[in-house]
This record gives C-alpha cells, structure tokens and sequence, in this order.
C-alpha cells in the first residue's frame, strides 16, 4: 500500500506554495457555492413556486454538458496547459451565476433562466473539475495525493458549515436570487487566486498524447473499462451518481413541504452535515492509511445507502422530525466525504499523467452523464408516487452501489495491479 503522508496539518501547504494556491482558490469558491448549493433550489421552489418536474429538469440541465462534452474536455485538458483552463473555468462561473441576481433584480427571473444558467454554469463547472483533478497530482507528489484530496475536501466541509447557514440567513433576509450574489464574487476572487500558481506545464505537455482528437478519445475510454479498479469505481460510483440524483431531486420538496422546514433551518442542517463532512476529511488519512482507499469507499457507500433509507421516515418521527434529518444528514455528509477522498485518490494515483484529463472526463461522463436521466426520474417518481417512496427508491439504488464494489477488485491493493 503506498505510504501515506505524516506531519503536520499544514505540512503540504507549507512545503508547497502552489499547492497553497490552489486551495486557497478552492477554499473562496466553495464558499460561494455552499450558498448558491441551498440558494438555488429554493430559487425555483420557494420563489418560482415549481414542482418535480421543474426540479428534475434544472438537476438535470446542470448535468447535461457532461453527456455533451465531456469526452472532448477531457482530450483539451491533455492536450493543453490544465492552469489556464481553470482560471478562466473561474471566472466563467462567476459571469453566469450572476445572471441570476441581475434577473431578479430587473424583473427577468424565470425557470427558463435558472435552466439556461444550470447548463452553462455546468460546463464551466465540469471544466473546472476535470482541470483541477488532473492538474493536483503535477503539483504534489503521488505519495501525497491523499494527503492533497484530504486538505482540499477539508475546505469544502469547512465551508459547508458556514455556508448553509450564513445562506439561510440571507435568503431570508434578501431572498433566495441575491443571495446567489456572494457565489458570483467568490468564484472571481478564486480566479484571481489560481492564476497566482507558479508551476510550469511546458514539460508536462510535451510528454503528453498526439495523437488524433478520436484515437485519443478511444485510449481513454480502452484504459478506463480495461483498468479492473478503475472499471469497478466507474461502475459502483455511477450507481451512487444515480442514487443521489433521484434523491437531490424531491429533497428539497420533502423538506421544505412535508416536513416543514424553512430556510433557516435548512441552512442549519447544512452547516451540521459540513461539520460531520469536516471530521470525514480529517479521519480520511488516517482511516486511508489503515484500511485501503478501496476498502474505505465499501464502508462509505454502506453507510450512504443506510441513511438515505431512513430519511423518507423522518415524518413519522414526530417532534423528534428535525434531529433525525440533522443526525441523518450529518452520517451522509461523514461518508460521502469519506468516499470522494478515496475515489479520487485511488483514481489519480493508478492512472498515469498523459491519461488523467481523457480518464477523468471518461470516468465523468458514465458517473455524471447518468444524472440528468435520474434526475428526470426522479422528478416522474415524485410526481407518479410521492416523495418518500422516491427517497426510499434512490436508498435501494444507493444499496446495489455498496454491494457492487463489496465484491469488487477495489478491495485489492492498487500496486498488486498493473495500468500499462
């Protein structure tokens, strides 16, 4: 098993500006978006009054630029300088999500607009991610990459604690739209963050492909479906990919009209689930250095499967309604953090540098291009049999996930393995 990293908590950040950089930039964005995270929906559910289907048409046009153009991003960003991409990537989302509160503020806002602004931020969103998850492993050493998934999903726990609920207040002090305001400045000032890395890509890229835009397209799909454990974490996480569409579809719907939960309090439940996913980055290295990357995401997808099964009874619980969401949300938050750490890791460490944007955009395309069909399920399933036999549907899909890579090569140390 490779050697996990041991030092201090900054101990990365210290011996590595660059790293430094990118997340500081990650940090200021996911800040913003901790807000836009809860804000939006209730854009459409609270502001635009819509139902499923909407909600199930806006989950999914977030989604569909990864059917649209994923496989294509990911021969750009093996073929290209991964910095540049993700400056601009920055600066993009901060343009569009803007859009929203400038709507709303002359009168403009619609559902056509959030849709148009789900599909646009997407493709900027999707850029974003594949530039950074292959450009991490050029800046910090392979025995590191743990340490350096840990540290940047920290702040995206962190933020999450502060996030919801400082956009609880602000939606309910100036509305759902403005207070998308505060994603739109973050991502620019995250932009301004990443262009301040140093590392030079020249070399990088000349050790890269040249062949074909197709060739090139095929070699990433060949290696991805050839790769036993890169084959398996496709498969297994696409099926939690589905299981969580279905489930973000009706939630906001289930909360905030059969269980009666505001905005405020939304964003309380938020706030306790990023501080669950915060314990989940700090326990991530440790727990990694113990059981396996591969053995770490079995556990994770179980305890998913398990609260999301709980979650449509809340209801029934009566007083005790509102802590069993927290405590069911913060378990979700702890293990899902715990399985996005592991997946990335174990991914970026098997695959070599000339491969990771095609691999990367290759993985996403099956593990994201399968949302905007759950999505629209989800919102069908909603509509045809309510919200809690929806929930209870995306906890069975969670469940075949978890069994799927129970008996899976994730299991197998990735060195026991060869890529090429």
């Amino acid at each position: 098993m490779r050697r996990v990293s041991e030092g201090g908590f900054f101990r990365l950040a210290r011996s590595n500006s660059d790293f430094a950089r990118l997340w500081g930039g990650v940090t200021i964005s996911d800040l913003g978006s901790s807000v836009t995270n809860l804000a939006l929906p209730l854009v459409a559910v609270i502001t635009l009054q819509v139902g499923a289907k909407e909600m199930g048409f806006l989950n999914a046009a977030s989604h569909l630029p990864v059917l649209l153009f994923a496989l294509i991003a990911g021969v750009w960003i093996d073929r290209a300088k991964r910095k540049p991409i993700l400056v601009a990537s920055a600066f993009g989302q901060g343009l569009v999500i803007g859009l929203v509160p400038a709507a709303a503020l002359v009168g403009w806002l619609s559902i056509e607009l959030l849709y148009i602004v789900a599909f646009i931020s997407g493709t900027l969103a999707m850029m974003y991610v594949l530039a950074s998850t292959s450009f991490l492993p050029s800046i910090v050493k392979r025995e590191d990459l743990v340490e350096g998934n840990a540290r940047l999903q920290l702040s995206t726990s962190t933020t999450n604690v502060a996030g919801p609920g400082a956009a609880g207040y602000l939606v309910d002090i100036l509305g759902a739209p403005l207070a998308i305001l505060v994603d739109s400045v973050s991502y620019f000032l995250s932009g301004l963050c990443l262009s301040r890395i140093r590392f030079d890509e020249s070399d990088d890229i000349k050790t890269r492909m040249n062949q074909g835009v197709l060739a090139a397209i095929k070699e990433g799909i060949s290696t991805l479906f050839s790769h036993p454990i890169l084959r398996a974490m496709t498969i297994g996480t696409a099926l939690a990919s589905a299981a969580g569409a279905v489930q973000h579809t009706v939630w906001t719907l289930f909360l905030v009209r059969t269980l009666n939960i505001t905005p405020i309090w939304l964003g309380i439940i938020g706030s306790v689930a990023g501080g669950a996913s915060i314990i989940g980055a700090l326990s991530a290295v440790p727990l990694t250095k113990r059981m396996g990357e591969g053995w770490l995401m079995i556990i994770a997808l179980l305890l998913e499967g398990i609260t999301m099964g709980v979650l449509p009874f809340a209801g029934h619980f009566g007083w005790m309604k509102l802590p069993a969401v927290i405590a069911v949300q913060a378990v979700f938050s702890l293990a899902l953090t715990l399985f996005s750490i592991s997946q990335i890791s174990l991914r970026q460490a098997v695959t070599p540098d000339r491969l990771l944007g095609r691999i990367n955009a290759s993985r996403r395309l099956v593990v994201f291009g399968i949302i905007p069909i759950a999505a629209l399920s989800g919102g069908y399933l909603g509509e045809t049999f309510g919200w809690e036999t929806t929930l209870l549907i995306s906890a069975a899909v969670m469940m075949m996930a978890f069994t799927y890579l129970m008996f899976s090569p994730v299991r197998v140390p990735p060195e026991a393995i060869v890529t090429e």
